[in-house]
C-alpha cells in the first residue's frame, strides 16, 4: 500500500487531518495524527516528564529542551542531556525512566484531569467524517499513556488502539507511519 500525502487545506502537512491517507488499487486508509491534529497538548506530558525525571534522578530538572515533536523516549533523553547526563547514560537510564513516565502520567491523569489534552474543536467532525476510511494514527507518546488520552477524550470511539503506533513502538517518529499502516493492515484485512 503506497501512502500519499492528502492535504485538506492551505496549512503544512502536520497541521492537515488526515495526516496521510494510503491508497492502492483496494481502501484507503486515514492516518491521524493525534499529538499535532486531534489532541494538540502537551501540558500533560511535560509535567509528566518532570515527575519522571524526579523520579530516576531525585530531582527537579532545571532545564527542559522545547517539547517538539519527538517521540517520548527520545525527549526523556534530550530532558536527561540538558540536566547534566551524558547521552550514553541517558540511554541507559531508559528502562527505569519510561515505566516511571507512565506511571506518571497516570497518576496526574487521575489527580489533575484538567492537564488532559482536549480534542481539537472539530477533531469529532474530521473523524466522522473519515468513517467511510479505516482509520489509523500515530502518536509520539508510550503506548498506555496514549490509551488513557483516547479513552478519557472520547476519541477511542472512533480510533482502534490496535490501529495505532506509539513513541514507546520506535524511537525515531517518521518509522510511525509505516507501524501503524502495517497495523491498521492487519486490524482491518486491508493486506
Amino acid at each position: 500500500m503506497s501512502v500519499t500525502t492528502a492535504y485538506v487545506s492551505d496549512l503544512p502537512l502536520e497541521w492537515t487531518s488526515p495526516v496521510l491517507t494510503a491508497r492502492e488499487s483496494g481502501p484507503e486508509l486515514a492516518l491521524w495524527d493525534l499529538d499535532l491534529v486531534l489532541l494538540p497538548s502537551r501540558r500533560l506530558d511535560r509535567e509528566a516528564h518532570r515527575v519522571a525525571f524526579a523520579r530516576v534522578t531525585g530531582k527537579r530538572p532545571v532545564h527542559e529542551p522545547p517539547m517538539l515533536d519527538q517521540t517520548d523516549p527520545l525527549f526523556a533523553v534530550d530532558l536527561l542531556c540538558q540536566n547534566g547526563f551524558a547521552r550514553i547514560g541517558a540511554r541507559r537510564l531508559l528502562p527505569e525512566y519510561l515505566p516511571a513516565l507512565a506511571t506518571a502520567y497516570r497518576a496526574l491523569a487521575k489527580r489533575r484531569p484538567w492537564l488532559l489534552p482536549r480534542p481539537c474543536p472539530d477533531a469529532f467532525a474530521r473523524l466522522r467524517r473519515s468513517t467511510p476510511l479505516p482509520g489509523a494514527f500515530i502518536t509520539t507518546k508510550l503506548r498506555p499513556s496514549a490509551i488513557l488520552t483516547l479513552a478519557a477524550t472520547g476519541l477511542d470511539r472512533y480510533l482502534d488502539p490496535a490501529a495505532g503506533a506509539y513513541g514507546s513502538d520506535h524511537v525515531n517518529r517518521a518509522k510511525l507511519a509505516e507501524i501503524a499502516r502495517a497495523r491498521a493492515e492487519r486490524a482491518y484485512g486491508l493486506a
